[in-house]
C-alpha cells in the first residue's frame, strides 16, 4: 500500500547529470597548451554521444590571436586564464570584452584572491574558477549558465528596446524623479515637449525646466505628492522662446518601494494645446450662438415697435401742412429706416441672414471709408491711399462692405501706439493657378478685387495669428467686445472672398481683402418707381390682418379703410382660422404675422391653404432670418413684406396680390 512511496535514488556525479545538448562555439584562451587540452576534454567527455560533433573548441594561447578571432567569428561562451604571454590582468577582459560584443567569459586562475575575484565580476565576467580545483561538472555548469544567462540578458535587452521604442513613439512625454523632484528618466517626447535633447533633462528638476514662474505651483504640487503620495494632475502654460504658447497636462503618480514608502514620482506631460483651442472655440461658438438669438429676438421687437411709428407718420403727414411738423415727420421716418439698416449687418455677420446682392462700385465705397476714417485719425497717425481708377464692380451688400473696410482701419489705427503711417490700397487681380493665394485661400480662378489695410503698428505674435478672428478674442482693453476682426472676415467669405495676414515692412502687420468681380465696369444704380398709394380696386376687398401687436393692427387697420378696404382683425393665429373658417368665401386676402402665441404665422398659413388652397396670403414678419424664410416656399405665400414697413411697401404688396 505504499508502493506509492519510492526509495531515493542515489544521485550521479555532477558531471553525468550536466550535459552540453546542443551546439557551442568555445574560446580557449590560455598560454598553456596542456591546460588548453585538459579543458577540451573536460568539454568533450561531458557533450551528449550524437551531440559531440557540434562543440566547436577553438584555443588561442596569446590576447591578440584571442581578439583576432572573436572579430572573425561568434563564440557562446570564452574561456580565458587573467595571465596571458602578451598581456595580464583587466587589461584581458576589458578587451575581449569590448571586441567580442559581449560574449559571456569565465576566468580560468589559479589567482585566489578575493579582490581580484570581486573586481573581476565588476568588468562583468560571468564566472570566476580557480584551475587547481577545477572538475568537469564544476566547468560544464558554468558555461552552460553562463550560456543561458547571455541568452536571458539579450532577451531582456531586445524587451526593454522594444518597451523603449513604444514608450518613445507614445504621443506622450514621461518622466521619473527621485524624491528630491530631479528626474531621472525622461523619454523623447518628453525632450520634444521641451525643445531639447531628453538625456540633457536627466539630472534637472522641474524647476530647472520650466521655470520659476511656470513651475511655482507644479514644485508645490509635486512636493505635496511626495509627502502625502497623492496624484497630481493639472495644466501649466509653456512658451518656448518665440514659439507660440503651450498647454500641457501633467499628472504626476508618487512611486513607492517596497516599505510603501515615496521614492519619486513617474507620470505623464501631453500637450493639449490643440483641445484647449477647439474647447475655447466652442464656448465662444455657444456664446455667438446665443447672442445671435438674443439679437434676432431683439430685432424682431424693435422692428414690431418702429413699423406702428413710421405707419402712423405717414398718416400725420397727409394731415398736416407745416414745414416744421412735415420734417419732424421726415426725421422721424429716417429715423426708423436707419435703425433698421443698423440691426441687418449684425444679422448677416451672424449668417442669420443672407447679405444683398447688387452690384457696387467699390471705389465709392473705399473712399467714403477712408475720408470716414481720415476725419477721425488721432494726431499721430497719418493715412495714405492708392485706389486704382479701374476698379471692376463686385456683387454683395455695400453697408456690408463698408463695414469690414471700416472694421479694418479701425484695427489698423488702435494698433499704432507710436507715430506712424497706415495705408490703403485696392487693384484687380487675375488670379490663375498656380498662384499660391489661391490654394492658400481657397479661392478659384479668376478676377479678384485685391484690398490691402497695412499699418506701422507691433505686429501680431505668430502664435496670435491663428486666434484674432475668433469672436470676443481680443488683445485690447477689456472694455473692447472683441469682434471687429471676426465680423471682417465673416463679410469676406459671405461675400465669396477671404483673407490673409502678411507682415508688413519694416513693422506692423497687412491684411489682404480678395473679394471675386462682377466683371463689369459699369454701374446702373436700381432705382424703381414705387407708386405711392395706389388706388383700390373698384369693388371692395375685404382683408383679415393677424398680428399681436396692438398698435400695428390700430394702424394698419387705419391706413386700409382710408384707402376703401374692409378690415377684420385677430391677435393670433387661432383666432384668425376661427374667423376664416367662418367668413372663408368673403376675404379676399390674409396679412399674418410670423411669430404670434398660440399659433403662429406658418401654422395659420397651412391651415388657411387646407381650408381654401387659392387663398391669398401675405406674412409679415419682424426679422428676415435665413431661419424664418426656410420651408416657406412649400406654403406658397404670395409675398412677403418685412418689418417696419411703410404704406407704400403694404399697398404695393395688396395692389400685387388681388391683381394678379
Amino acid at each position: 500500500m505504499f508502493k506509492i512511496f519510492k526509495k531515493p535514488q542515489k544521485p550521479k556525479p555532477l558531471a553525468e547529470n550536466l550535459k552540453l545538448g546542443d551546439s557551442m562555439n568555445v574560446l580557449i584562451v590560455d598560454s598553456d597548451e596542456k591546460f588548453q587540452s585538459k579543458l577540451a576534454s573536460m568539454i568533450r567527455s561531458t557533450s551528449l554521444p550524437d551531440k559531440a560533433s557540434s562543440v566547436r573548441i577553438t584555443p588561442s594561447r596569446s590576447l591578440r590571436d584571442a581578439i583576432e578571432q572573436v572579430e572573425t567569428q561568434q563564440f557562446d561562451v570564452i574561456l580565458t586564464d587573467i595571465t596571458l604571454s602578451d598581456a595580464s590582468g583587466f587589461l584581458v577582459l576589458e578587451e575581449l570584452i569590448e571586441y567580442s560584443n559581449r560574449c559571456p567569459i569565465i576566468v580560468l586562475s589559479n589567482l585566489t584572491n578575493w579582490s581580484v575575484i570581486i573586481e573581476s565580476a565588476q568588468v562583468g565576467i560571468q564566472d570566476f574558477l580557480i584551475k587547481k580545483t577545477l572538475d568537469a561538472g564544476q566547468l560544464i555548469r558554468s558555461m552552460i549558465y553562463a550560456r543561458e544567462r547571455s541568452r536571458l540578458e539579450r532577451k531582456v535587452k531586445k524587451a526593454e528596446g522594444v518597451y523603449e521604442s513604444l514608450v518613445n513613439i507614445m504621443p506622450l512625454g514621461l518622466f521619473r524623479t527621485d524624491k528630491e523632484g530631479t528626474l531621472t528618466y525622461v523619454n523623447d517626447n518628453f525632450g520634444k515637449l521641451m525643445k531639447c535633447s531628453s538625456s540633457s533633462m536627466v539630472g534637472q528638476s522641474f524647476n530647472d525646466i520650466f521655470g520659476s514662474q511656470s513651475a511655482q505651483e507644479l514644485i508645490q504640487n509635486c512636493a505635496k505628492s511626495l509627502s502625502t503620495g497623492q496624484v497630481t494632475e493639472m495644466e501649466i502654460p509653456l512658451r518656448i522662446g518665440e514659439d507660440s504658447e503651450q498647454t500641457i497636462l501633467f499628472i504626476g503618480t508618487p512611486i513607492h518601494d517596497e516599505y510603501a514608502a515615496v521614492e519619486g514620482l513617474q507620470g505623464v506631460m501631453l500637450d493639449i494645446t490643440q483641445q484647449k483651442q477647439i474647447q475655447s472655440q466652442k464656448e465662444a461658438s455657444n456664446a455667438l450662438t446665443l447672442l445671435q438669438s438674443s439679437l434676432s429676438n431683439v430685432t424682431c421687437e424693435l422692428n414690431n415697435a418702429m413699423t406702428p411709428v413710421l405707419l402712423d407718420a405717414e398718416m400725420l403727414r397727409e394731415n398736416l401742412s407745416s414745414k416744421t411738423d412735415l420734417k419732424s415727420l421726415q426725421r422721424i421716418e429716417e429715423s426708423v429706416h436707419k435703425a433698421r439698416s443698423v440691426m441687418r449687418p449684425f444679422l448677416v455677420t451672424s449668417h442669420r441672414l443672407s447679405p444683398r446682392s447688387e452690384q457696387l462700385d467699390p471705389r465709392t465705397i473705399l473712399l467714403q471709408c477712408i475720408q470716414a476714417s481720415k476725419d477721425n485719425l488721432p494726431p499721430h497717425v497719418q493715412l495714405k491711399h492708392q485706389v486704382s481708377e479701374q476698379l471692376e464692380g463686385v456683387f454683395g451688400d455695400a453697408s456690408q462692405l463698408a463695414k469690414m473696410v471700416k472694421n479694418l482701419l479701425q484695427n489698423a489705427i488702435e494698433s499704432m501706439s507710436e507715430p506712424g503711417v497706415m495705408g490703403v490700397t485696392a487693384e484687380i487681380d487675375n488670379l490663375e493657378h498656380p498662384d499660391k493665394n489661391l490654394d492658400i485661400l481657397g479661392l478659384k480662378s479668376g478676377k479678384y478685387l485685391h484690398i490691402t489695410v497695412n499699418d506701422e503698428g507691433s505686429g501680431i505674435a505668430q502664435h496670435m495669428k491663428q486666434r484674432i478672428f475668433e469672436p470676443f478674442f481680443t488683445t485690447k482693453e477689456k472694455s473692447r467686445a472683441g469682434i471687429g476682426l471676426s465680423e471682417a472676415l465673416s463679410i469676406v467669405k459671405s461675400h465669396g472672398g477671404n483673407l490673409k495676414i502678411t507682415r508688413n515692412v519694416p513693422k506692423g502687420s497687412c491684411f489682404h481683402i480678395y473679394l471675386p468681380t462682377s466683371q463689369s465696369n459699369s454701374w446702373q444704380s436700381k432705382t424703381t418707381d414705387k407708386a405711392k398709394n395706389p388706388e383700390p380696386n373698384q369693388a371692395k376687398k375685404l382683408i383679415l390682418c393677424v398680428d399681436d401687436e396692438e398698435h400695428i393692427i390700430t394702424s394698419t387697420t387705419i391706413l386700409l379703410e382710408a384707402k376703401g378696404y374692409e378690415v377684420l382683425s385677430a391677435c393670433n393665429g387661432a383666432e384668425a382660422l376661427s374667423i376664416f373658417t367662418k367668413r372663408m368665401s368673403d376675404i379676399d386676402l390674409v396679412i399674418t404675422d410670423f411669430a404670434m402665441p398660440v399659433m403662429d404665422g406658418p401654422t395659420l398659413i397651412k391651415s388657411i391653404r387646407d381650408l381654401a388652397p387659392r387663398a391669398n396670403v401675405i406674412l409679415c414678419t419682424g426679422i428676415e432670418t435665413e431661419e424664418n424664410l426656410q420651408g416657406l416656399e412649400d406654403l406658397e405665400i404670395n409675398t412677403t413684406m418685412f418689418k417696419p414697413f411703410s404704406s407704400a411697401t403694404l399697398f404695393e404688396s395688396i395692389e400685387e396680390v388681388l391683381g394678379n
